[in-house]
């Protein structure tokens, strides 16, 4: 089929961002041992294929490594945004009505201190607080109370904290005031 590995330019970036993913996502494996199995299977690499397959591999193993470190740059926050109430501005991306609360998603965060987060930041609207008239685009100011995603005890359930991982979702929340319109962006 393929006579010469030429003829597939984007295989060994593409194992090579693969493998840079996996061994970063596993909670089990410490960096220090990270390290030390990315250099075992570069060195590999080097001994066994020629000059420009080791290249390829080695960019894509750290174009992977690279793109986790900076989704995990968006999610990370100081102790100083979580457990008591703040208030905050943001631009509403998504609106998600439903039967008994909204739910926000908010981009663009700056707290009233000026401090900013690079993430987003869900926030649930209740009872009269509810955001009937909020659309995707308006910038909005509200008090709310946040803390970090974190997943349900159950075995086999959900993995609630990979999933706002992977949507940069830094801090879930919900509202202490009224949503108000500070100006609309569209």
């Amino acid at each position: 089929m393929f006579r010469r590995m030429g003829e597939l330019p984007l295989l060994f970036p593409a194992i090579g961002f693969a493998a840079g993913l996996l061994l970063a996502r596993m909670d089990s494996i410490s960096f220090l041992m990270l390290a030390v199995l990315a250099g075992i299977f570069l060195c590999c690499i080097v001994f066994r294929l020629n000059r420009v397959l080791f290249i390829a591999a080695l960019t894509g193993l750290c174009w992977g490594v690279a793109s986790l470190f900076l989704d995990a740059y968006r999610v990370s926050v100081d102790d100083s945004w979580i457990g008591q109430p703040v208030t905050i501005t943001g631009t509403v991306e998504t609106v998600r009505h439903q039967p008994v609360k909204d739910q926000l998603r908010l981009s663009d965060i700056v707290r009233d201190d000026g401090e900013e987060i690079a993430g987003m930041v869900d926030v649930y609207l209740y009872g009269d607080r509810r955001g009937e008239q909020l659309f995707p685009g308006q910038q909005i100011r509200l008090s709310v109370k946040l803390h970090p995603p974190s997943n349900r005890l159950n075995p086999d359930d959900f993995d609630y904290v990979a999933y706002c991982f992977d949507r940069h979702i830094a801090l879930i929340g919900s509202a202490r005031s009224t949503p108000e319109l500070v100006h609309e962006t569209i």
